[in-house]
């Protein structure tokens, strides 16, 4: 999104004074002709002019930049010749997921003597979103309702299972046991077998935004974390096939119907960016959605809390046949104090999948340095401190 593309420049005299002394010196050379006065306007004169024409050629420029990115400086001071262009890169990294304005962009110059202030206002803005990282996610397996005598959608898969729904090319890595050999004889090409899959359940994500339960601040805070896990799960069950869904009642309220395609991918990952706490409970939000969930549709639940309220509502969506997976941010590992022994235990006795999440599920990526590149208006290019980014992610 682009806005106010306007431009404006400003040339401002900062030592008003200094002309009043120019006039009283004009005006004593005339009334009362001495050397000193001639020395004295011929220096000041010429100093002014030189600093006024210096103050037009712009020969060095600061560069003010009013984005909001956190940790994203700009500013800096280059010199630059007349009737010439300087171009240079500057690279960062977001760690904050939100909406950001990039721009405007200020240009200030002047002259040595400090007489004349040159500002350049490049009012264009250009608003970008930072979406939660998807992460890998091998130990966590979500409890599903797939069950074949489902009625439902078929969906061709690759994978051996009791009838054959087409066929398709060959690709590295398929199956020997899946080729078609009459297609492949026909088409002299090899071609494998789309068997039928049976119908699977859709997946709920539920993210816990309550404030009253969250812990830390910034990058580290529990409402962080869930919602990378919630972004990495529907990631997961979309590549899958599976229609996913997503809750999440914070400053606003996100109800995301089960869909599938890399378009419910965008949507999710966009709500999720610009989420952020609010006040309802997770038995609230339990409690009202729940009659909107189909027999058999997994609820995965993310959240922080160990109060036990909202294991209430867990035994409604087990009578409803819902599977429930629990993923719980143990709050001791968060910089809390409450045990979640007590839930875990509770949820271990009711047979509910579940899991213990602490920050070691994921860290930030580390970024060992970014690249400037300089091109001049005659079209030479000159790397300067020019290395690639370097990020090191941490395995599970």
């Amino acid at each position: 999104m682009e806005a106010d593309d306007s431009q404006s420049r400003e040339l401002k005299l900062n030592n008003k004074p200094l002309l009043v002394f120019i006039g009283f010196l004009i005006f004593q050379e005339i009334v009362a002709p001495h050397k000193v006065w001639g020395i004295l306007l011929i220096g000041l004169g010429g100093a002014l002019i030189l600093s006024y024409i210096w103050a037009r050629s712009l020969i060095w420029l600061s560069v003010i930049d009013r984005s909001d990115f956190p940790r994203y400086q700009v500013n800096i001071a280059r010199f630059i010749r007349s009737q010439s262009v300087r171009r240079w890169l500057k690279g960062s990294v977001c760690y904050t997921r939100g909406y950001y304005v990039l721009g405007p962009t200020e240009l200030e110059t002047g002259d040595p003597f400090g007489f004349f202030s040159v500002k350049l206002e490049y009012g264009k803005t250009q608003t970008m979103l930072v979406v939660p990282p998807i992460i890998p996610l091998p130990s966590i397996e979500i409890a599903t309702g797939d069950r074949i005598a489902e009625s439902g959608t078929k969906v061709a898969a690759p994978r051996r299972t009791v009838t054959a729904s087409g066929v398709r090319e060959y690709v590295a890595g398929d199956s020997l046991f899946s080729i078609h050999w009459l297609t492949s004889a026909r088409w002299d090409d090899l071609y494998v077998r789309l068997f039928d899959r049976m119908p699977n359940s859709d997946w709920w994500v539920f993210v816990d935004m309550d404030k009253n339960v969250q812990l830390g601040e910034g990058a580290e805070a529990t409402e962080e974390y869930s919602i990378i896990l919630a972004a990495s799960i529907a990631d997961r069950g979309l590549r899958d096939g599976r229609a996913v869904g997503l809750v999440a009642f914070g400053s606003k309220d996100i109800w995301l119907p089960p869909k599938t395609g890399s378009g419910q991918r965008w949507e999710i990952l966009r709500s999720l960016a610009a989420v952020n706490r609010g006040d309802r409970p997770l038995f609230s939000v339990l409690a009202q959605t729940q009659r909107f969930l189909r027999r058999s549709t997994s609820a995965i639940i993310i959240t922080p809390s160990v109060d036990q309220d909202w294991l209430n509502a867990l035994m409604s969506l087990m009578h409803r046949d819902i599977r429930v997976t629990v993923l719980l941010l143990d709050p001791v590992f968060f910089w809390g104090s409450v045990s979640s022994q007590p839930v875990l235990a509770k949820l271990s006795a009711w047979g509910i999948n579940h899991y213990r999440i602490t920050p070691a599920i994921y860290q930030q990526p580390i970024v060992r340095d970014y690249f400037i590149w300089k091109k001049s208006q005659h079209g030479t290019s000159s790397p300067s401190s020019f290395t690639a980014s370097d990020l090191d992610w941490s395995k599970l």
